[in-house]
């Protein structure tokens, strides 16, 4: 039973363990877990990629200087081949071992995109959505 005693300008509760003497709670950050593959989530990325690639060749932004052109260029290519890389997560035949492998693929297409800066907002724009859509994939 808790009791609340004033003490000077305080209240002090006796019978309540201190701060340090509780036991820890359970951390609410979800942790991905590699039992088994999302459809929902790769199929989302996926979507997401399409999107920003639109499949068919993109036209770039109107007002591009040619080493941005080149650089727009550069990015859909690089986007294609994530896409290609997400596709056999759509349906893996052994959806445990897929889930450790998205896990890896994830952390390497992360550490792929780390050196890219995109040098106008355009670009900067369609690389953090695509970003966005890698890092929420959850197996």
């Amino acid at each position: 039973m808790t009791k609340l005693i004033p003490v000077g300008g305080l209240v002090v509760a006796l019978g309540v363990a201190p701060l340090a003497a509780r036991p820890a709670e359970p951390h609410s950050a979800k942790v991905p877990s590699a039992s088994v593959v999302t459809d929902s989530s790769v199929a989302g990325t996926i979507a997401v990629l399409d999107s920003l690639i639109r499949v068919a060749p993109p036209p770039p932004p109107p007002g591009l200087t040619p080493a941005q052109r080149q650089e727009w260029s550069r990015h859909t290519t690089w986007l294609r081949g994530v896409r290609t890389q997400l596709l056999p997560f759509l349906r893996p035949s052994d959806p445990a071992k897929a889930a450790n492998l998205l896990l890896v693929l994830q952390a390497k297409l992360l550490a792929d995109a780390r050196p890219i800066t995109p040098s106008f907002p355009a670009l900067k724009t369609r690389h953090d959505a695509a970003m966005n859509a890698i890092r929420n994939m959850r197996a």
